[in-house]
């Protein structure tokens, strides 16, 4: 399976980027108000919502951030890998839809115990998932390819992240 992306700026998503994509069931939003800023765009995930099944990459922090993403039509949620354990726990009580990026190996483990099973990868991965996103060419079929996740967003989440 492949999903495409579009991105959230200054609060909007271009609505030609939009009908380009009609068609499509399911795609990958990046919130780039939400990962830079901490600014969530609940209004363009319901608009959004309407014609497609949405994944939102808004890094979510706090469970407030989840919350708002799932009754504004999100389907799936990209959290920040360096949540704090509790806010995990408390992630993973309100919704199973919660994707962890593979960053963190101690947070990675305490996802899995709780049955986290949604990742975002840039590699293939040795622990059992129902879904990995996969940023680049994935090596066989069990992983969903993500067109157009641009490399500015992989080294925020990959990268700069790994600093904090």
């Amino acid at each position: 399976m492949r999903i495409k992306t579009i991105s959230i700026y200054d609060g909007t998503v271009d609505r030609d980027a939009v009908k380009s994509l009609l068609g499509e069931s399911t795609i990958m939003v990046l919130d780039m108000d939400a990962i830079q800023h901490h600014t969530l765009n609940v209004s363009e995930y319901t608009y959004l919502s309407h014609f497609f099944s949405i994944v939102v990459v808004n890094l979510a922090r706090k469970l407030n951030d989840l919350i708002d993403s799932i009754m504004a039509g999100s389907s799936m949620v990209v959290i920040s890998p360096w949540v704090k354990e509790r806010v995990l726990r408390d992630f993973l009580d309100v919704s199973e839809n919660v994707v962890m990026p593979y960053v963190n190996v101690a947070l990675l483990h305490v996802y899995q115990d709780m049955g986290g099973q949604y990742y975002l990868v840039e590699y293939p991965i040795d622990k059992p998932f129902k879904t990995a996103f996969y940023l680049g060419v994935p090596p066989d079929d069990t992983y969903t390819q993500v067109d157009g996740f641009p490399d500015s967003v992989k080294n925020i989440i990959f990268r700069d992240s790994a600093n904090k």
